[in-house]
């Protein structure tokens, strides 16, 4: 099939499901997504059409506006905030369910296709393949997806991620998004969820931005969001 072809059937089996559940079709450009915007929680999924020609998708993105709104107000080093600042088609992640592979998997072993370990891109050349492609995305949507949206979509739930994470002497990475910037939500979240742990978060992430070298374009951004980290009242529960 040519990819053509194999997008407009993809989407044509996509679009009445996806749009019934409130998500808008963005598929211009190499990165076409579905959007849904609500008032405190935004679901973006996105997908690519590398050379050889498949469909691929990725995990659910999930930007919180509650945390994001700072950041775009004080912005990142190489980034133009502008695309942001239109909240129509692109958002700035707070998390991203980056393992959507299990679910994949799971599906292609429901309906008793082989499945390659580790892995969930399957090669798409006939109909057959696209339509079963189309159906393994809207099992991981309505399944590790959903599950993904409904926990994470509750900030003390992130809060409780990182928590575990620390504790085990893991990096935030494992749940929030960016790099720098990753220290910006964590300290954001801390703040929002009144937690009790803020200080030693403001402590960590102080450290972490005046001595890695690497961080040292962020620094400047960091003192901006020092200053307005005092101002920042708890907001919680948004989600639910």
């Amino acid at each position: 099939m040519k990819l053509s072809d194999k997008k407009k059937l993809f989407w044509s089996i996509l679009d009445p499901i996806m749009q019934e559940k409130g998500y808008t079709p963005f598929k211009t450009g190499g990165d076409p997504s579905y959007v849904s915007i609500e008032e405190y929680l935004v679901k973006i999924f996105v997908f690519n059409f590398p050379n050889l020609g498949n469909i691929e998708a990725g995990g659910v993105c999930l930007s919180l506006p509650h945390v994001e709104n700072y950041i775009l107000s004080i912005g990142v080093p190489n980034k133009d905030m502008d695309v942001y600042l239109k909240n129509k088609r692109y958002f700035l992640y707070t998390v991203i369910h980056r393992t959507p592979g299990l679910s994949f998997k799971e599906y292609y072993e429901k309906i008793g296709v082989d499945y390659a370990q580790n892995s969930y891109q399957q090669t798409q050349e006939t109909e057959e393949e696209v339509i079963r492609h189309a159906h393994a995305f809207l099992y991981y949507l309505n399944h590790e997806g959903a599950a993904f949206i409904e926990h994470y979509g509750y900030l003390p739930n992130i809060l409780k991620e990182m928590d575990r994470l620390e504790a085990e002497g893991e990096d935030w990475n494992g749940i929030l998004s960016g790099y720098g910037d990753r220290l910006f939500r964590g300290i954001i979240i801390s703040k929002l969820c009144n937690d009790s742990n803020y200080e030693k978060k403001l402590s960590y992430c102080d450290q972490k931005f005046t001595t890695v070298e690497l961080l040292k374009d962020w620094q400047p951004y960091w003192e901006k969001l020092k200053a307005l980290l005092p101002a920042i009242e708890p907001k919680y529960p948004y989600y639910k």
